[in-house]
């Protein structure tokens, strides 16, 4: 009976030690499970705050006051509210659905090489851009409990995503709904899409803008040249200091006059700083070459 009680007290540290070693792993899958999900959260956070930042800029509830471009070709673009959004330069590898625009300006979703229009509760398409006085529709991207895709139109039913591969996996959640941005003068223009099959623009700081009837100016040596500047949305207008006489009135047309008196030949460039009534100032530069 020694014997048998003396390995029985013998084991029991083993015992405990095992089932230690149980709850420690069961402890460690929880915490990892629990991180991922909260990796989860967060990106799914960023991905529904681009998607309402870029329906605030399509709607002109907020503008696009500038921009910067990383050594990846990803732009941060500011926003008026204070906020950025962050669009990068192409898609993420992936079976994930990918949010875009078709020609009829409704939200879809292309998952599995499938592209899908969103449909509300009553099966009606979920406008993007606004049009006929009416706002465009927002949607929110989501995962439910049994981790399948979905997506909800402005507090509907949550739908799931059809399709082949509409199980979520954490680990390939987009950072940007958009596959590119490019800037061209003062637009910015958004595509959608692996390939870019659609295209919404929305003009830099709501359209302020000025335009010249010829970007490359050349004026002779003691001389005048005459060309037509074009604002749009501009309340004022703040001509930097030049060596050259620059005039701009408020004609419709030839109402920017540029002279060289007293100027040696050479390269010039000159900076117009254009503001609108809201207090945003856009910079445009002009070349100029006196010969």
């Amino acid at each position: 009976m020694k014997k048998i009680l003396i390995l029985l007290i013998c084991l029991l540290p083993v015992i405990t030690f095992t089932a230690c070693d149980d709850k420690d792993d069961i402890r460690k899958d929880i915490d990892d499970l629990n991180a991922r999900l909260d990796a989860l959260t967060d990106d799914l956070e960023d991905l529904n705050t681009s998607i309402q930042s870029f329906q605030n800029a399509m709607k002109g509830l907020v503008l696009i006051t500038g921009y910067s471009m990383d050594e990846k070709g990803n732009y941060t673009l500011s926003l008026s509210d204070g906020t950025n959004l962050v669009v990068y330069s192409g898609q993420p590898a992936g079976d994930i659905p990918t949010f875009g625009i078709n020609e009829a300006g409704n939200w879809t979703y292309t998952l599995d090489g499938k592209t899908t229009e969103l449909k509300d509760g009553e099966g009606n398409p979920c406008p993007a851009v606004p049009e006929d006085g009416k706002d465009g529709k927002t949607p929110t991207i989501s995962i439910d409990a049994d981790g399948y895709w979905c997506y909800t139109i402005e507090g509907g039913n949550t739908q799931r995503i059809e399709g082949r591969y509409n199980i979520a996996n954490i680990t390939q959640i987009p950072g940007s709904i958009f596959a590119n941005v490019t800037v061209e003068g003062n637009k910015l223009s958004f595509t959608f899409g692996e390939e870019g099959s659609s295209q919404v623009d929305i003009p830099l700081l709501g359209g302020l803008d000025m335009t010249f009837s010829t970007a490359n100016v050349t004026v002779a040596k003691m001389g005048t040249v005459t060309l037509t500047a074009t604002p749009t949305v501009v309340e004022k207008v703040i001509i930097d200091p030049t060596p050259l006489q620059v005039s701009l009135t408020d004609a419709a047309d030839n109402n920017l006059t540029i002279g060289a008196k007293g100027v040696d030949s050479g390269e010039y460039t000159v900076y117009f700083q254009i503001f609108s009534e809201a207090g945003y100032r856009l910079v445009k530069a002009l070349k100029v070459t006196v010969q």
